[in-house]
C-alpha cells in the first residue's frame, strides 16, 4: 500500500464535516418549520372546535326558544 491510499486526508474530512453541518442545519430548519406549522394548526383546530360548540349552543337556544 502506498502512503496516498491509507485513508482520508484532513482536507477530505474537513469538507465532509462542513457538508454534514450544512445538511444538519437545513434539517433543523425544516423541523422548526414543521413544529411551528403543527402548533398553528393545533390552534386553528381548537378555535374551530370552540366555534362549533358556540354554534351548537346558539342553535340549541334557538330551538328551545321556539317551543
Amino acid at each position: 500500500m502506498t502512503a496516498a491510499r491509507r485513508g482520508f486526508s484532513l482536507v477530505e474530512v474537513m469538507i465532509a464535516s462542513v457538508l454534514m453541518i450544512i445538511v444538519i442545519i437545513g434539517i433543523m430548519d425544516v423541523v422548526d418549520l414543521i413544529l411551528r406549522t403543527n402548533e398553528m394548526l393545533g390552534d386553528a383546530r381548537v378555535g374551530s372546535l370552540n366555534a362549533l360548540s358556540i354554534a351548537e349552543e346558539i342553535s340549541a337556544v334557538a330551538v328551545v326558544g321556539r317551543f
